[in-house]
């Protein structure tokens, strides 16, 4: 294929709020404490500005351990997808580290994706304070297969900055993050700049809902940036196991025209 042909849809870095909870942004999520097991459920439907509308499932499993002040994790998902002809397909599902592949030699593709890792620093804040912020490092390491469009074939590398104010049940939240984008065999990417905003309602102990816009600069200097709408649940079924759910909207060619996820949490 052309270059030109499969640098059309390497559009996004843009993100859910299922990713945002599996790397530590626990403004959306209970506080995690110990080690957790997530496994979610996502689905996405769109033809990211082409001809061809590409369906595409993934299955994320995550590991997570948690202190006061750090948090780790690392996600692997599992993904299948198929098109009405040349696939689409980005490596959402546990991080910002989304660069988007396309395949037109099959309308169907399946396998693992990449290896996504993460630490997160919270940051000291006074006792009376109702502000919390975090520093993020992420790494998406390139373990997905290439030839089948699963992957890009090279690691990419995230920083961010977090922060999330709450007045009594609102909490606001906010982040501002840089990704650096490693070129493939052939497309040079772009770095780019990533954000988030949004508000999150607590009804009770248990349960929680809100809405997020995020934010992404194109890495092809020729597209569209990424811009898309997310509205979700937090339920705390017990002490041990929470529930998450979501539904995306997309706002511009980059991101998918809908979205939705489950996710399901277990901590020990």
């Amino acid at each position: 294929m052309s270059k030109l042909r499969y640098g059309f849809a390497l559009l996004v870095i843009g993100h859910t709020p299922f990713a945002v909870a599996l790397e530590a942004d626990e403004t959306v999520r209970n506080r995690l404490s110990g080690l957790a097991v997530e496994v979610g459920l996502e689905y996405e439907r769109g033809n990211y500005g082409t001809a061809d509308t590409t369906q595409s499932w993934r299955l994320p499993v995550s590991l997570l351990y948690s202190t006061d002040d750090v948090t780790v994790g690392i996600t692997l998902p599992y993904v299948t997808a198929n098109s009405t002809g040349s696939i689409v397909l980005s490596s959402r599902g546990g991080g910002h580290n989304m660069s988007t592949r396309v395949s037109s030699t099959a309308q169907s593709v399946s396998g693992m994706g990449d290896v996504k890792v993460f630490a997160t620093y919270n940051l000291p804040a006074a006792e009376d304070s109702n502000y919390q912020s975090h520093l993020t490092g992420r790494i998406k390491f390139a373990t997905a297969d290439e030839n089948k469009g699963l992957g890009s074939g090279e690691q990419d590398y995230a920083v961010e900055f977090g922060i999330a104010r709450t007045l009594e049940k609102q909490t606001y939240f906010g982040s501002l993050g840089y990704e650096f984008v490693g070129d493939s065999a052939t497309i040079n990417y772009d770095n780019v700049l990533y954000g988030e905003a949004g508000l999150k309602y607590e009804f009770n102990d248990t349960y929680s809902a809100g809405a997020a816009l995020d934010y992404s600069q194109a890495n092809i200097t020729t597209l569209n940036n990424y811009f898309a709408l997310t509205g979700f649940m937090n339920y705390e079924l017990d002490k041990k196991r929470d529930l998450f759910l979501y539904l995306l909207l997309g706002l511009s060619d980059s991101a998918p025209d809908s979205g939705a996820g489950v996710s399901l949490r277990y901590s020990f």
